[in-house]
């Protein structure tokens, strides 16, 4: 008669084993995914802004500024995009500050990872959105993961009109385009 009451030790070390592997195998892919959504968190909360900007100025008739920040109050001229931006409507003469004394603040960004970049292909600081919804600068904003892989990354992209849209893979090689159809880089 077999006393059937446990796992014998092999058993038990094979589980281990199979599920050491299993976990080898998830475990990259499960990092790759987390960078993705993080990268694509970012481009989303810039999109936001965006369309902030576009409907304001749609709406009231003016002019609404988003602008690279670095410290989450005034508008940065480096064109570094990384540390922050602040959307506002422009009631001045200046649209390349932030002037709080006539200004009207509507969304300030802290910015993005540390580890991850943020390129705007136009390397200006700032964004001006016309009554008419059209935009002072085109370009595409490149968000880039802290692996650098272009396969990762996500991008917006601005059009003259003001409107914009995500990057997509159109020739499905796994890398997205930006604006003209150009793969993005990291």
């Amino acid at each position: 008669m077999t006393n059937n009451n446990g796992f014998s030790l092999i058993e038990i070390l094979t589980t281990i084993a199979i599920a050491g592997v299993i976990a080898s195998m998830a475990i990259p892919s499960y990092r790759t995914t987390i960078e993705k959504n993080k990268v694509q968190k970012e481009r989303d909360e810039l999109a936001s802004h965006f369309r902030l900007a576009r409907s304001t100025a749609i709406t009231k008739s003016g002019t609404t500024v988003i602008c690279a920040s670095d410290d989450t109050s005034t508008c940065s001229q480096s064109g570094d995009w990384t540390d922050g931006w602040i959307v506002f409507i422009n009631n001045d003469a200046d649209l390349t500050a932030y002037d709080s004394s006539t200004d009207l603040l509507l969304k300030v960004s802290d910015g993005i990872d540390g580890e991850h970049s943020l390129l705007w292909s136009d390397g200006g600081s700032e964004v001006v959105f016309e009554s008419s919804g059209e935009v002072s600068h085109s370009g595409t904003f490149t968000f880039c993961g802290n692996s650098a892989n272009a396969r990762r990354s996500r991008a917006l992209i601005v059009y003259p009109t003001g409107s914009f849209r995500p990057s997509i893979d159109v020739d499905r090689n796994g890398v997205p385009e930006g604006l003209g159809g150009v793969e993005l880089t990291c």
